[in-house]
């Protein structure tokens, strides 16, 4: 008994003849007959009455189609499954992502990305770039989406264009470290002031006003967006951070106690980019979200 034999039986069962049996299965009805006396001789009893107008299950017939109802479900299962996985359409997945990208790309991303296939299984692990490269290092992730700077001679990567712009600082923290006045804030007004800043963008800060001949009294460094702007709360400082992470947490801006000023210097070009370790074989799935991440972008662009 095979699996052929036990589509033919099937075949045989719903059409209840051999020459329509045979006509579904594109094939003619002597071999198929053939195959039907093979499997009766080999299990010993006989799987159907004859009549001259159709076939009608023995109870044999009934309890063998129910048995192969089941067998041919599981068989065309699994075999979906192996294609699947060849196609990058099922499998687990494991990508690191920056704060940003773990709270607005992807979320924005994956749903869609997910709707054609549904079978595919994504971790999203965030922490800080450092943190990404090194899960991309020892292979516990496949994929990671960090900033600038990485060396390219280890990695390979996407720029994500959308993620890609140049951004405008800003200060935040409890109003009264502000003049009421006015939106914006300058250098000058922040020389002395303890400042939190992100890890990622501590050097450029602190070069913008070493430039301008300014002190930048560091308090406290963190990994995160949502930590910076909990400290700030907490009137342990001013964080200063891009414009665009307050998205990230439109509940400090709706505080009244919290005041948000544009800093009038520096801007800064933050490059984002989707990275995987180079001469390292990437999974189905991987690839396979690689290319829908470029064509989202491709797209994206277009309009």
């Amino acid at each position: 008994m095979d699996i052929k034999q036990l589509k033919y039986f099937q075949v045989i069962a719903e059409e209840k003849h051999i020459t329509a049996a045979a006509k579904k299965l594109n094939m003619s009805q002597p071999p198929l007959s053939q195959q039907l006396k093979l499997l009766e001789n080999e299990l010993g009893c006989s799987l159907f009455i004859r009549t001259s107008k159709s076939m009608e299950l023995t109870p044999e017939g009934q309890y063998l189609l129910q048995q192969a109802n089941q067998i041919l479900k599981n068989h065309n299962s699994i075999i979906r499954s192996f294609l699947n996985m060849k196609n990058g359409k099922s499998g687990n997945l494991g990508i690191g992502a920056i704060c940003s990208a773990a709270s607005e790309y992807l979320p924005k991303t994956l749903p869609e990305f997910y709707r054609s296939n549904e079978d595919v299984h994504i971790q999203v692990f965030e922490d800080t770039t450092a943190s990404i490269l090194n899960m991309l290092d020892e292979e516990s992730i496949e994929l990671g989406i960090v900033k600038e700077p990485f060396d390219h001679s280890l990695y390979d990567h996407y720029y994500i264009e959308s993620l890609n712009k140049r951004s405008q600082f800003v200060s935040v923290a409890r109003a009264h470290h502000f003049s009421p006045c006015s939106d914006r804030i300058s250098l000058l007004d922040l020389d002395n002031a303890p400042l939190i800043l992100h890890s990622t963008h501590r050097s450029i800060i602190i070069h913008a006003f070493e430039s301008a001949g300014l002190n930048a009294q560091v308090a406290w460094t963190a990994n995160n967006i949502h930590t910076m702007l909990l400290w700030a709360g907490q009137d342990l400082g001013i964080a200063v951070m891009p414009y665009d992470s307050l998205s990230l947490s439109k509940y400090m801006a709706e505080s009244k106690d919290i005041a948000i000023k544009t800093l009038d210097n520096p801007s800064f070009s933050s490059y984002t980019s989707l990275v995987w370790t180079k001469n390292h074989t990437l999974s189905p799935s991987a690839k396979l979200l690689i290319s829908y991440i470029k064509s989202q972008e491709a797209a994206s662009n277009k309009i």
